[in-house]
Formats: C-alpha cells, structure tokens, sequence
C-alpha cells in the first residue's frame, strides 16, 4: 500500500512514511485545507497485468469448443392445407338469403305489381306496414286507383332505408356478371360515396363534377351490393349526399 498525503501552502508540510503491503491496491488521500479527505482506493483483480496493452490478446480456442452437427437434417413440415373457397361460400350465404327474402316478397297485388315495373320489390312486412299507414293517415286512401296508390307508396319508401324495405331486383348470380349489360329498370339505394380520383384525405370531400372526378357508388337493393363508377360527369351525384339516396 502506498499512501500520499497533501497539504496546502499554509499548512505545514507533513509527510507519512511509504507502507508498500500490496502491490495491486494503492490508496491515495488527499487533504483539503478545509480538512476533508477523500480516499480513491483502485484494485487489480488481474494478478498478471499486460505490460503491452497495445498488443492484442491471444484466446485460446480447443476442440472441445466446437460441436458436430449432423448432415441428416430432419424433413421439412408439410405445407399447411389450402384455405376454403370463399366463392362457394359466399354463393351460398348469398343464395340463402336471397331464398329468404323471396319468401318475405310482397304478394301478388296490383300496387306490388306496379313497383316491379318500376324496377322495386318490397318486403311484406314493409308494405303491409306501408298501406296500413296510408289507410289510416290519407282519407279516402281506399277508393283511389292503383298508380295513386303506388305513387304513394314509393313516396313513402324514398324515406325509408332499402336495407330493411327492399326485397332484391337484380339477378341472384350478380356477383359472378362481368362485362354484362343488365336490362333494367332498377331502383338502388347509394350507402356510400367516395371520390377515387382525390388523395385518401379528400375523398370524402366535395368537388365539382368534370373530368378530373370520379365517384365510387356502394348501392344496394336490399338483398345484395354493387358498386357503380362515374366515368361521365354527373352533376346529381356529390360525396356529400343525403344518406340514403335513390338511383334508377
């Protein structure tokens, strides 16, 4: 151990004899003219220091380092089974409820009749509920011929929602058309509008119609969805429509 011991100038200079005990440990206390020590103790816990830090040390590596791995790997798992047809699937959850809700049509009267031509079939539930109302709200409802009737009647399923009224008019396999003109008429309700030609920000934002806009339609007929695409300027058509709108 070797211990050092300073003073300041005005103090007297007093020096300790040097104890060397241990050559890895060296304490050295230093005072302060305010007489506080402090005392920085460092160890080696390294009994053979490099003398050359410089040079870089050597590792020592045996054989019993290293560990042999066999050739034979094991085979690799089977690939995981192809997922279902979602096609088939949808087909027949579309073909059911299209079956269900043809059940629920509207019976064979002249008014019923009347909205087909139009290109719109209602639920029975609806309608019953519909002409019930009409009945009882309109005097005379009774005695009017059957296109007053039915105008009445559409005026009343124009504030309705389609999703709940309509029955299904177009063909049950729409989903498997492409390319194919439909013969209408048919009546829709637009849920959605957006504005594709617009960044993802703007397209629920209005604009113009011209040829820089183009609006995708998601339309139901209360049985199945179609999408519809502007590609002539509609000037009827804005992102920003009432919900529940009406095409023909």
């Amino acid at each position: 151990r070797l211990r050092v011991v300073c003073s300041s100038d005005e103090e007297e200079d007093e020096q300790q004899q040097q104890q060397l005990e241990d050559d890895d440990d060296i304490e050295v206390e230093l005072q302060e003219p305010t007489l506080n020590l402090e005392t920085v103790t460092l160890n080696s816990s390294n009994p053979n220091p490099n003398p050359n830090p410089s040079e870089p040390v050597q590792l020592e590596i045996s054989d019993d380092d290293f560990i042999d791995v066999p050739e034979n790997f094991s085979p690799p798992s089977p690939p995981p089974p192809p997922p279902p047809v979602l096609d088939q699937s949808f087909q027949s959850s579309s073909a059911s409820r299209i079956s269900s809700t043809n059940s629920s049509e509207t019976s064979d009267c002249p008014i019923s009749e009347f909205l087909r031509r139009l290109g719109l079939r209602l639920r029975r539930e609806w309608f019953d509920s519909c002409i019930r109302g009409l009945e009882s709200s309109i005097p005379g409802f009774a005695g009017f011929d059957v296109a007053t009737k039915a105008k009445l009647c559409f005026e009343q399923f124009l504030f309705s929602d389609m999703n709940y009224a309509g029955s299904g008019v177009l063909p049950e396999n729409v989903h498997d058309m492409h390319l194919v003109d439909l013969p209408g008429p048919f009546v829709l309700q637009v849920d959605e509008i957006i504005n594709i030609s617009c960044p993802l920000r703007g397209r629920y934002q209005n604009a113009p119609s011209g040829v820089k806009r183009c609006l995708k339609l998601s339309m139901t007929d209360g049985v199945q969805r179609v999408f519809g695409m502007e590609y002539r300027p509609i000037k009827d058509l804005e992102v920003l429509a009432p919900a529940g709108l009406k095409v023909f």
